[in-house]
């Protein structure tokens, strides 16, 4: 389950660039479990704070929370990987719990640096290119990170999938996109006839789920969810009714309760689904959202975040997450990297359009845990590179 919070930080990033008309993407997975490595961290006030957002009423809970197993997957299903790492300056030793906390959490790297004298950007930098498989590239530019700072908190999360039902690469043709400012552009869509999907028309959007292929090998979460033996990820696409609604539709969407029963889906036709291929990358700080929104101990100067290493009045200075999504006619790549310091009839269904030829907002899901990978927006699709 994401936190309440995520989602809000995240729903933050999404509206702040509708304006600008600019896609964005950010994963709530990640701002998550940053706020669990701040939690394990920290004392105090700032702890209780931490654990209000989390959600969680001890740092017991925190760690009984279901958690992404990374899938190595050699049957054509999707592949997850999702890695933790923290660099701790020399002249702060890591304290033993927080050590053994890090150590308990996925594919851990802890490593002691030299912030005054050492590049440590091209250390992080490497670490994140490798754990997203080269999508996520200089998430630090040299010399961003001050020599006075004590840690930095990583985490990286990598996901491929490819589509169920690929799509036709020569049936993908250029058409018109209408962009919230009502002029269009020329983007790339994909296209399928006939194919049957979960399908749902709400007052103001509609919802299609375009699942991806599932992995069918051994389940990691075995030990925690007995007899279950398939991971399943799907894409879910919101597409407004009105051509510019999408603003409308975040501002209004309660996305904590986005997939309750009340979002029910149906196995419909789908003729023609048509949807625009894309490919970006996205970066934002979020510190400012997060204080906006009530986490505020943290950014300030206090004896509570002393349970990282050994010394006080420690504070967080910034957090920032870089994100990267590719989709086309084989499936999805997605990736973040995020940092901070200190369901068919017998009878043939009725067909129904899906177009998405306007703003719409994406969210990348596992089906079984509910984990909210990625959540992004396409305002104005890249031009076509062929």
């Amino acid at each position: 389950m994401i936190i309440n919070f995520s989602l809000a930080v995240a729903k933050r990033i999404l509206l702040e660039k509708l304006g600008e008309g600019v896609n964005a993407i950010c994963s709530p997975f990640s701002i998550n479990a940053i706020l669990k490595s701040l939690a394990a961290g920290s004392e105090g006030a700032t702890l209780k704070q931490l654990l209000d957002v989390l959600e969680c009423r001890s740092l017991n809970d925190i760690t009984k929370t279901v958690t992404l197993q990374s899938i190595s997957s050699t049957d054509g299903g999707p592949t997850i990987y999702f890695a933790n790492g923290v660099w701790i300056s020399k002249l702060f030793p890591l304290k033993p719990s927080y050590r053994d906390f890090f150590k308990a959490v996925e594919n851990p790297k802890i490593e002691e640096v030299d912030f005054q004298n050492e590049a440590v950007e091209k250390r992080i930098n490497l670490w994140a290119k490798e754990a997203t498989k080269g999508l996520i590239e200089n998430l630090f530019p040299l010399d961003s990170i001050p020599k006075d700072t004590v840690s930095v908190i990583s985490n990286a999360l990598y996901f491929k999938g490819a589509w169920k039902i690929p799509f036709d690469v020569s049936k993908t043709r250029e058409e018109d996109f209408r962009l919230l400012s009502g002029q269009a552009t020329r983007a790339s869509f994909m296209n399928q006839w006939g194919i049957c999907y979960d399908f749902g028309a709400f007052e103001s959007y509609k919802v299609l789920r375009i699942p991806y292929k599932n992995y069918t090998g051994e389940n990691r979460l075995a030990a925690t969810i007995k007899d279950q033996h398939e991971r399943c990820f799907s894409m879910y696409v919101f597409l407004p009714n009105e051509k510019h609604g999408l603003p409308n539709l975040i501002e209004s969407i309660k996305f904590q309760n986005l997939f309750n029963e009340q979002m029910k889906l149906d196995r419909v036709r789908i003729s023609p689904l048509s949807v625009p291929k894309f490919k970006f990358s996205y970066g934002c700080e979020l510190s400012n959202m997060m204080k906006e929104l009530g986490l505020t101990l943290p950014f300030e100067h206090n004896d509570e975040l002393t349970g990282m290493v050994y010394g006080s009045n420690f504070k967080v200075t910034s957090i920032f997450q870089k994100s990267y999504i590719e989709a086309n006619e084989e499936g999805t790549k997605a990736a973040s990297a995020m940092s901070t310091f200190c369901t068919a009839s017998r009878y043939k269904p009725p067909s129904i359009e899906f177009i998405a030829d306007h703003p719409f907002m994406f969210i990348i899901k596992e089906e079984f845990t509910g984990c909210i990978l990625f959540m992004g927006t396409i305002v104005n699709p890249p031009p076509s590179t062929n």
